[in-house]
């Protein structure tokens, strides 16, 4: 939804923004849910195995799912913040371009920080985890701007 002028007033307006904010919750959980079923195929299907061979030294007994989720919503609410504006009315391209290009710095000060400090973290790791986060906002960046038509 776009702004109206201030023409809508008392009640109107209230609905209007209750509407207005709705749509963007409603968005932000679409775009949440396809970011977690995104990374549940990579992680239980796709990667499970290279992912154990890959970061074996680095793994715990026990994953901790309520920080994994709490990660993936503050993820969203960043590409909300940084990303959204920025793609609003441009080609679908641009739009998965700024979402590759907004999770490509993410991930990049992530996995960068990790192999700096982990020198055994293979690169393949960083190389994969950067690609998929690209991969990943641009999707949810093209979802976005469709939903905003």
């Amino acid at each position: 939804l776009q702004r109206k002028p201030f023409c809508i007033q008392g009640s109107q307006y209230i609905l209007y923004h209750r509407i207005y904010i709705m749509n963007i919750v409603a968005k932000f959980f679409i775009c949440l849910a396809s970011l977690v079923a995104m990374d549940s195929v990579r992680i239980g299907v796709i990667a499970k195995n290279i992912y154990r061979q890959w970061l074996a030294p680095y793994l715990g007994t026990q994953t901790n799912m309520w920080v994994g989720a709490l990660v993936r919503v503050v993820m969203v609410i960043g590409t909300i913040v940084f990303v959204w504006p920025k793609a609003q009315g441009q080609p679908r391209y641009m739009a998965f371009g700024y979402g590759a290009l907004y999770w490509l710095t993410l991930y990049f000060v992530y996995n960068g920080t990790n192999a700096a400090f982990f020198a055994s973290r293979p690169w393949k790791v960083f190389i994969a985890d950067c690609s998929r986060g690209m991969f990943a906002c641009g999707i949810i960046s093209v979802i976005r701007r469709a939903l905003s038509k």
